[in-house]
């Protein structure tokens, strides 16, 4: 049990680290405000399995929306497509997560 608890852990920060890392360089190309701030933060609650980088994408939505409020709003698609395609495709979450599955069984 405990080996696959520090599976599950690495895992949640692996990933959270890629959608960080992803989330950074996109917001940098698009030139969207406070990048590396915003990035960190989506990161961060990335580590909140199913909805955290959702959560963190609002918060980052709500401080891009208080300078430019177009660049608010291709934030939350960027941040949507970037998500749903790691997760859908099963890319990075199947690959990232294949140890921990019998924790939720």
């Amino acid at each position: 049990m405990n080996r696959a608890f520090t599976k599950f852990i690495t895992g949640q920060l692996t990933e959270a680290v890629i959608i960080g890392v992803l989330c950074f360089i996109g917001m940098s190309i698009f030139s969207i405000p406070y990048a590396m701030m915003v990035s960190v933060l989506v990161g961060f609650t990335a580590l909140i399995p199913v909805f955290g980088a959702f959560i963190g994408t609002g918060i980052g939505a709500f401080l891009i929306l208080m300078v430019n409020p177009i660049k608010a709003l291709w934030f939350i698609i960027f941040i949507i497509i970037l998500t749903t395609n790691l997760h859908k495709n099963n890319r990075l979450s199947f690959n990232v997560k294949q140890n921990r599955l019998f924790l939720f069984i």
